[in-house]
């Protein structure tokens, strides 16, 4: 778990550099706790949609410039770019999805910005019954725009458990 922590670290670093707090503007630790709850809420929501393999859901969940980064690929750059990608693969590939999330980490960084990562264990069944384990681990970018929370970045990468 310790290299997850630094993996998302870095991530957080890289693409949300002077989004937190403006200086002056501290989270009483009660604002802290219940933001970190709404994105985990949120997250578990999301979430759900996508082992109900639901479009419609799982977008309502995105900032139209929404950014999908998955096992060293950009995966889609935008809503839209995404919203095609789910019809070309997912839509055509999968006929379910399950996940169990384990080592949920959460870090607010301000009052309208936060990190969600975790391990997940789970996996596929393909149209014509096969399944397939798939783990990894996951981090969501949160960002509250228009007093609605948004996932603005995602960031999947392979899961690498502490080595001895």
């Amino acid at each position: 778990m310790r290299h997850l922590s630094h993996v998302v670290s870095l991530v957080v670093c890289a693409l949300l550099f002077g989004c937190g707090a403006p200086s002056g503007e501290e989270l009483r630790a009660e604002q802290e706790a219940e933001i970190a709850n709404t994105l985990l809420t949120i997250t578990d929501a999301y979430n759900s949609a996508w082992e109900e393999l639901d479009l419609e859901k799982i977008s309502e969940y995105h900032a139209a410039d929404f950014t999908y980064y998955r096992r060293g690929v950009v995966q889609s750059a935008s809503q839209p770019e995404f919203e095609q990608a789910y019809h070309d693969d997912v839509a055509t590939q999968i006929t379910s999805y399950w996940a169990n999330a384990t080592d949920t980490w959460v870090e607010v960084l301000g009052p309208d910005s936060g990190v969600v990562a975790f391990v997940f264990r789970g996996g596929v069944e393909t149209p014509d019954g096969a399944k397939f384990d798939y783990d990894g681990a996951l981090t969501y970018i949160y960002e509250r725009r228009d007093e609605k929370w948004q996932i603005v970045h995602i960031h999947e990468s392979a899961y690498l458990p502490d080595s001895p």
